[in-house]
Formats: structure tokens, C-alpha cells, sequence
């Protein structure tokens, strides 16, 4: 009761005025010479590609993707696919790093990179292969968002993005704790 009479007696909640901006709140891919969406058909392409040479495209493979792309692109979530891409790949590369040797990362990504091929780190995780509803998606898996094949294990892509489910799709990534302020960075 005596919370509740202060509050009453506080002109701060009525000048207080919260406002969420709608619409997307992660950047957007800028890839030279592309668009985000003709930049996201080109990885699409090159990993079909090299499923393709490796002998394991099928049809079933080809309709799912054609669905997922369709669901993904009238959504507006490609940039959003692109961005967790970016970060997934950049925390594998960054996982190679031993824990005691973090604090020695140069200050930049490229630095970064070759710091860790000069020292012959070549062993780590950082974000593992994935977990959760996004394990079901095709693209998420040739993008390599993901290392687990929906298809071979019968997992649905609905799960993860449904066009009748509004919602951001949820993308469990588990950078590990250790590299998280590089991957931030």
C-alpha cells in the first residue's frame, strides 16, 4: 500500500512516454554490386551448388528451398538471415581462439583473422552447430546459420517461420560467453 501511494503521489509517470519503433531493429547488408536479396540467391546458389557436386540435392530438396525462400523473402526477413549468417560465421572463426589468449585479439576483425591463422589456432567452437526451430530450416542450414540438415531428420520449417505466425524468427545461437564481446564488436 505505502509503493502504491508513493507512486500515486509521483508526477514522473505522466510525463513519461514510451514509444517502440516498429519495423526491423538489426541492420541491413550492404554487399558490393548487390542487393541484400540478390547477395542472399547468390549464397543460396553457391551452397546448392556444392550440395549438388557432393551428390545430395534431390527434388525434396529443391521444392523446400523454393518454399522457404518464397516464406523468408515475403516476410522481409532476408537481411535479417544475413546478419545472423554474418555473426555466425564470424563467432566460429572467432571460437578458434583459446580463452587465455582473448585479451591479446588484435582490435580489428581482419586483424583478428590473421592473428588467429599466424598462431595456428585452429580448434573451437564459439556458437555451436544449433538448436531449436531454426534447425528447421533448409536456408538456415546453406546459409550456415545452422549444421544440421532439416531434411535428413524430418524437421519442419513451419516451427521455425510460419506466414500465418507474425513474428521475428528466433534463431538460438549460443555464442559462447568468452568471445561475445569480439563477436559484438
Amino acid at each position: 500500500e505505502t509503493v502504491s501511494k508513493a507512486i500515486a503521489n509521483t508526477s514522473v509517470l505522466d510525463s513519461c512516454h514510451v514509444v517502440f519503433p516498429e519495423g526491423k531493429h538489426y541492420q541491413s547488408i550492404k554487399p558490393e554490386n548487390m542487393t541484400p536479396d540478390q547477395y542472399f540467391m547468390k549464397l543460396l546458389a553457391d551452397a546448392r551448388a556444392e550440395k549438388i557436386r557432393e551428390g545430395s540435392w534431390t527434388p525434396v530438396y529443391q521444392q523446400r528451398l523454393e518454399h522457404e525462400i518464397s516464406v523468408i523473402r515475403s516476410m522481409g526477413f532476408v537481411d535479417y538471415h544475413l546478419v545472423v549468417r554474418d555473426f555466425c560465421i564470424a563467432g566460429r572463426k572467432l571460437g578458434k581462439i583459446p580463452k587465455n589468449r582473448i585479451g591479446d585479439a588484435p582490435e580489428t576483425y581482419e586483424e583478428t583473422l590473421k592473428w588467429i591463422e599466424k598462431e595456428g589456432f585452429d580448434v573451437g567452437t564459439g556458437i555451436g552447430p544449433g538448436r531449436g526451430s531454426a534447425c528447421g530450416s533448409l536456408v538456415c542450414y546453406l546459409l550456415g546459420i545452422t549444421g544440421i540438415d532439416p531434411i535428413k531428420y524430418d524437421l519442419l520449417f513451419e516451427r521455425f517461420l510460419n506466414p500465418e505466425r507474425v513474428t521475428m524468427p528466433d534463431i538460438d545461437t549460443d555464442v559462447a560467453t568468452s568471445i561475445r564481446p569480439l563477436v559484438i564488436r
